[in-house]
């Protein structure tokens, strides 16, 4: 089994631990709360989420001032909540709109595989 990855200092992708992270937009910073709180991840906290079948969603919010457009595998957690899970990818704006700029490109390499 290969070795574990060690997360270093110097990275320039941090993860964050969204089970711990308060999604509610109404204040300006995002605050961590207490691990034993409950939060409803859900599209009412949320704000704009397209489904993207099962147990995968695209949501565009605002964390720490920024907006993103975070991909990401969800789940439901004992009491039924979907909760989002570690698996996913926040994209900046600036991340985003270079994604969107290369779609064509993504598309086309796309069809030659489905050749």
């Amino acid at each position: 089994m290969p070795p574990k990855r060690k997360n270093s200092e110097n990275s320039s992708d941090a993860e964050v631990d969204l089970k711990n992270v308060n999604f509610d937009n109404d204040n300006e910073e995002t605050t961590v709360i207490d691990k034993k709180a409950k939060v409803n991840y859900s599209n009412d906290e949320e704000g704009f989420v397209i489904p993207l079948g099962k147990n995968k969603r695209v949501s565009v919010r605002q964390w720490k001032e920024m907006i993103m457009v975070d991909i990401r595998e969800t789940y439901k957690d004992p009491a039924g909540n979907i909760r989002p899970g570690k698996k996913g990818i926040a994209l900046q704006l600036d991340q985003w709109e270079e994604l969107k700029k290369n779609m064509e490109a993504i598309d086309e390499e796309l069809k030659k595989l489905k050749e």
